[in-house]
């Protein structure tokens, strides 16, 4: 290593101006006067407009992928980007005049330039540039990135740097004095330009997807044919297919209720089934035994009772999670879907209900409007925005009404089911 300028007054330790010839062997001269005046203050680690930018675009990638069910490699992207904002925060790095200022895990830390004894290099990444600072003081020399895959310090920050850098005494390795004289990449003159099109582009995109969701009248599609109810989709982000959730037309299904489960509970979920029944859907529920009898099903050609799905019922004891609204839920809806139709749909692979006991609190209307909204799921909907549905959140109508049949036939492709109309 070599001692990097001239023999100045070294007490002074004042950032060199180096207006005039440029000299090979001194750094001073080699920065343009007008880049930095040697006391501003320079971000060495991404803004705040970018990092709170990754955030929101973050947050809105996670919320689409939560939507669709699709937990995939975009929702780790949608996880990382959201994490943008908080380690910035954490590891923040800034010069301002004389001092480097940087956190670690949040803390506020600050390095005297002028305490610099030496700019070294270490072991440099295949997509990163960096040089180390050694100082009295330091355990350690403190790493400073130039370049990273997401980031390039701009060149009035590294001017600033170098200023304060290369006063007497200083020990420059040739390596960094290599990074500061073109080892790294200038930023483009468009970027900023560039990152408020970007910025501008995302904001446009938020707002399009609010008025889109707006307009499909809720956070899941809209079924055709049956207003006011909505179907859902599965972890590849496709919907079902109207008329075949499962892959098949009017796909039977048989509840069975687990042992664990209270009789009041099961009394409850039986009756709702016999309704469903009744009324034309393509339901039925073992009995305590686990025993059922094929005969009480409907079998659309190429069926048989072997290819029923089986769809359990638990119940929670523990404390039921919030819904949107903040109100505990009262059944926990879950399932898992395939692709199906050549990827454009998914169909539905296997279900169950989990009932949690501390909501329903022996409501037996409760109950059965919780088992309701289960079968409702069988059939292809998920939620309901009528006031005269019996699966809507929360409603007060005990029974399925003629809209609510209507629409669970028709989604499920189970229209010639046998079993009498319901009556309005």
């Amino acid at each position: 290593m070599g001692v990097i300028g001239e023999d100045r007054d070294a007490g002074s330790r004042e950032p060199f101006g180096a207006p005039g010839a440029r000299d090979p062997d001194d750094p001073a001269t080699w920065i343009r006067p007008d880049a930095c005046d040697g006391h501003d203050r320079h971000p060495l680690t991404i803004p705040w407009q970018r990092a709170a930018g990754s955030g929101v675009a973050g947050g809105v990638l996670i919320a689409v992928d939560v939507h669709w069910h699709v937990y995939g490699r975009s929702l780790g992207v949608g996880i990382g980007l959201l994490l943008v904002p908080l380690l910035t925060l954490l590891f923040a790095r800034w010069v301002d005049g004389p001092v480097l200022c940087y956190r670690t895990w949040g803390r506020l830390r600050r390095l005297e330039l002028k305490s610099v004894t030496a700019v070294g290099v270490g072991k440099q990444a295949a997509r990163g540039r960096w040089v180390t600072l050694s100082a009295p003081g330091l355990r350690k020399p403190l790493r400073v990135v130039l370049q990273d895959p997401r980031y390039v310090v701009p060149p009035p920050a590294r001017d600033h740097l170098r200023r304060w850098l290369s006063t007497p005494g200083v020990h420059w390795a040739p390596e960094a004095v290599a990074l500061f004289d073109g080892g790294v990449a200038r930023a483009m003159p468009g970027r900023s330009k560039l990152g408020a099109a970007v910025l501008v582009v995302a904001l446009v995109c938020v707002v399009a997807t609010g008025v889109w969701l707006a307009l499909a009248r809720g956070p899941h599609p809209s079924i055709a044919g049956a207003p006011g109810y909505r179907t859902y989709g599965g972890p590849h982000g496709k919907v079902l297919a109207m008329g075949r959730p499962w892959g098949v037309a009017c796909q039977p299904v048989r509840f069975t209720v687990e042992e664990h489960v209270p009789d009041w509970i099961y009394r409850q979920a039986a009756a709702v089934v016999a309704e469903a029944r009744r009324n034309g859907i393509d339901v039925t529920i073992e009995t305590r035994s686990f025993m059922w009898t094929p005969a009480s099903l409907y079998y659309a050609p190429g069926q048989t009772p072997a290819t029923t799905v089986r769809v359990p019922i638990f119940v929670n004891d523990g404390k039921p999670p919030p819904r949107h609204d903040g109100q505990p839920q009262h059944i926990n809806l879950g399932w898992n879907a395939r692709l199906d139709d050549g990827g454009r749909h998914e169909a539905v692979t296997d279900m169950q209900g989990i009932l949690y006991t501390r909501s329903i609190a022996n409501d037996t209307q409760s109950a059965r409007r919780s088992v309701r909204q289960l079968i409702a799921l069988t059939q292809g909907i998920i939620d309901a925005d009528r006031s005269d549905s019996a699966i809507a959140l929360d409603t007060s109508i005990d029974r399925f009404s003629a809209a609510d049949i209507a629409a669970m036939k028709r989604m499920s492709g189970c229209e010639n089911a046998v079993g009498p109309a319901v009556t309005a």
